[in-house]
C-alpha cells in the first residue's frame, strides 16, 4: 500500500476514534480495539513479506577504468545453469534481545551481632558453700505478726517456721525461686513482738458482741501470763475467719509489744495439737440451781412469728452489720447462732460462708455482687440458702424457714407457701 493511503486512512481512523471517545461510551472502546488490531495485523504482514535488502557487489575496478564503447552491445545468448534458482526473499531473522540489565538495590546488608551467653564465675561454688553470687545478694529477714518480709518478697508462716528464721537472718534467695532459698547468716535481733503459744480457743456465753470467743489457759490447762500478770484475750468472728480457726483449736498469738497485749492476732493455727482439758473446773455459785433456772425462764426472749427450731445452727446473714444487729434477737429466740457478713472480698466471703450452716442474704441491706457472691458460693458448697426481701423479723423468718426446709430460695409469687404459725399469732402471710 502506499505510504500516503496508509497515512490517510490512520488520520480518518484517529479523527474517528476522537469523536467517539467524547461520548465515553461502548463503541468508542470496540472502534479503538479494531484499529489497533488491524495496524498490529498490517505490521506483521509488513514485516513478513519484506525481502532482505541485497548486499551491493564490489565493483569490478578494470570495467570501471576500461573506455566505454558507443558500439550498439551484442545480444547476450541466453545460458542455462544447472545451480537453482535463489528463493525471491527470505524471511527476516529477528533482531537479536538486548541483554537485560541487572538493577543492584543500593541497601547495605546489616550485620546483627548477639551476644553469646556468659556463666558467672563461681557460681555453682558459690552454692555449694552457701557464698552468694551477683543475681542473689543476701536479703535481710524482717520478722511480722505472721510471716515474714525478706526485700521484695513475703515469706508465708509456714516456710518460716519451717526454715525456723528469726528476725535479722539473711537469707538467699535465686531469682526469686523459694525452693532454693537458703540461710546465709544466723545472726538475728530483737523483732518488737510478743508471742504465746499453744493457746486454746473457748466459748463463752457471757462474752459481750461482737466477741465470739477467748483465750485464758493453754491447752494442757495451764492460765496464760503477760510480765508477771494474768492475761486473757478475747476475738471476733473475722478474727477466727482470717485464719480459717475455730472454737477447740489450739493456736499462737502475737502482738506488737508497743501497741499492747489488746492488738493481739492469731497467727498460727496448730491442727495436729488436740487440748487435753476442754472443760474448765467446776467452781461453786452462789445461786442454787433452781433458782438459775427460774432466773433463765423469767428472762425475757424476743417473740417469734413462725415456729421452727434452728437447734444450734449458725446462721450467716449477708448485710450491713449496723443495720441487722437487730435481728439477732429473733435466731437467738429460735434457738440458733447469729452471723453477719457486709465483706465483699471473695476469700473473706468464701471463709464465712464454709463456717456457716445456713445463709440468708438481705436484698434491701446489702450490696448486689455482695448477695450474688454469696448465693454463688452457698451453691457451691452445698449450704441451705434463702432470700430475705426486707430486714424485718417476719421475713427473715420466712427466709430461714425456707433455707431449712429447702423450699424455694425466692419468696413464691402466685403459689403460697404454709408457713407454721406460733400460738396467738394471727399474721397473714400471703399478703405482702
Amino acid at each position: 500500500m502506499n505510504p500516503m493511503d496508509l497515512k490517510e486512512e490512520y488520520c480518518q481512523d484517529l479523527t474517528k476514534l476522537t469523536e467517539l471517545s467524547a461520548g465515553q461510551s461502548l463503541t468508542s472502546l470496540v472502534f479503538g480495539v479494531q484499529m489497533l488490531s488491524k495496524y498490529v495485523a498490517r505490521l506483521n504482514d509488513g514485516n513478513a513479506g519484506a525481502a532482505p535488502a541485497p548486499k551491493p557487489d564490489k565493483p569490478d575496478v578494470a570495467a570501471v577504468n576500461a573506455p566505454q564503447s558507443t558500439a550498439p552491445a551484442a545480444q547476450a545468448a541466453p545460458t542455462t545453469s544447472t545451480e537453482p534458482a535463489a528463493p525471491e526473499a527470505e524471511a527476516a531473522e529477528p533482531a537479536p534481545a538486548k541483554p537485560r540489565t541487572e538493577i543492584k538495590p543500593n541497601v547495605s546488608l546489616r550485620t546483627v551481632h548477639h551476644p553469646l551467653p556468659t556463666v558467672k564465675v563461681g557460681a555453682a561454688a558459690a552454692r555449694a558453700t552457701g557464698g552468694a553470687t551477683e543475681d542473689s545478694a543476701p536479703i535481710v529477714v524482717e520478722r511480722r505478726l505472721s510471716g515474714a518480709k525478706a526485700g521484695a518478697y513475703f515469706l508465708k508462716e509456714h516456710l518460716v517456721r519451717t526454715m525456723g528464721l528469726q528476725n535479722g537472718n539473711k537469707v538467699i534467695i535465686p531469682d526469686g525461686r523459694f525452693a532454693d532459698m537458703r540461710i546465709f547468716d544466723r545472726t538475728a535481733e530483737p523483732d518488737g513482738i510478743a508471742r504465746i503459744n499453744n493457746v486454746l480457743l473457748e466459748e463463752e456465753e457471757d462474752l459481750s458482741y461482737p466477741y465470739v470467743a477467748y483465750a485464758d489457759r493453754s491447752y494442757i490447762g495451764n492460765p496464760l501470763e503477760y510480765e508477771g500478770e494474768p492475761i486473757r484475750f478475747e476475738f471476733t468472728q473475722s478474727d477466727l475467719d482470717y485464719v480459717k480457726t475455730q472454737l477447740g483449736d489450739v493456736v499462737d498469738l502475737a502482738w506488737y509489744i508497743s501497741r499492747g497485749p489488746k492488738s493481739a492476732r492469731i497467727s498460727w493455727v496448730h491442727y495436729e495439737l488436740k487440748p487435753l482439758v476442754l472443760k474448765k473446773p467446776a467452781t461453786p455459785t452462789p445461786t442454787p440451781a433452781k433458782e438459775k433456772k427460774v432466773a433463765e425462764e423469767d428472762k425475757p426472749k424476743h417473740p417469734t412469728n413462725i415456729e421452727f427450731d434452728l437447734d444450734g445452727k449458725r446462721v450467716l446473714i449477708i448485710g450491713f452489720e449496723d443495720s441487722l444487729n437487730g435481728l439477732r434477737g429473733i435466731i437467738e429466740a429460735h434457738n440458733g447462732k447469729y452471723q453477719c457478713s457486709e465483706a465483699l472480698q471473695s476469700n473473706k466471703l468464701r471463709t464465712r460462708v464454709q463456717g456457716a450452716d445456713l445463709v440468708i442474704p438481705v436484698i434491701s441491706q446489702a450490696h448486689h455482687i455482695n448477695t450474688n457472691t454469696a448465693l454463688a458460693l452457698a451453691k457451691l458448697q452445698g449450704k441451705p440458702y434463702a432470700v430475705a426481701d426486707g430486714s424485718s423479723p417476719l421475713s427473715l423468718e420466712r427466709a430461714i424457714y425456707r433455707a431449712l426446709h429447702h423450699l424455694p430460695a425466692y419468696e413464691s409469687r402466685g403459689a403460697d407457701i404454709e408457713y407454721p404459725l406460733t400460738e396467738d399469732v394471727e399474721i397473714s402471710i400471703t399478703e405482702e
